[in-house]
């Protein structure tokens, strides 16, 4: 499972970076347009809103989700005993997979709506609908790997638990 997250999180690393030299590229031709042609690139505005910024935001989600690197609060778990941490980190999860599956089937109706009635973004014809069905995905995965760290966390084998379990130890031996 730790080789699909990791090839999953490169896979979205590179479409997320690929996406802002692309947003940075289209800006920089926008505004250069403008400046010296007098004319500006046609939609920027919309394609920077519609497909650029919910590509990078969503996959950063999953990609901050993989590596970590989401803020984490742990003023009241820090001070409970390994087990009572394990049942919180579960409860959490949980909770966090729910919300995960209750956003996707939320993006999941919008996205079919939206494919339904060939949605553009607004006055262009710029079609914005496929673009829809990312909520859904992210949100979706996000829920499996909450799951996945829910199976972790009860086999004592998640990252948190393991550092609980080594100032336990540490904290034996030097008493």
């Amino acid at each position: 499972m730790k080789k699909l997250i990791k090839g999953l999180d490169t896979f979205l690393t590179t479409v997320v970076v690929l996406m802002l030299i692309g947003l940075m590229l289209h800006v920089v031709a926008n505004a250069l347009g403008r400046y010296f042609l007098k004319t500006p690139l046609d939609g920027t505005n919309e394609v920077v809103a519609y497909w650029y910024l919910p590509v990078i935001t969503l996959g950063g989600f999953l990609i901050a989700h993989f590596r970590r690197e989401h803020i984490s609060v742990s003023l009241v778990t820090d001070r409970l005993r390994r087990q009572n941490k394990k049942e919180f980190l579960i409860v959490g999860r949980i909770l966090g997979m729910l919300l995960s599956l209750a956003l996707a089937w939320y993006g999941l109706l919008e996205a079919i709506s939206s494919f339904q009635v060939g949605l553009t973004a607004g006055v262009s014809s710029l079609q914005i609908w496929p673009v829809m069905f990312l909520v859904p995905i992210v949100f979706l995965a996000l829920a499996v790997t909450f799951i996945v760290e829910v199976f972790s966390i009860s086999r004592g084998e998640h990252e948190s638990v393991q550092q609980e379990a080594v100032a336990d130890d540490e904290a034996i031996q030097g008493s």
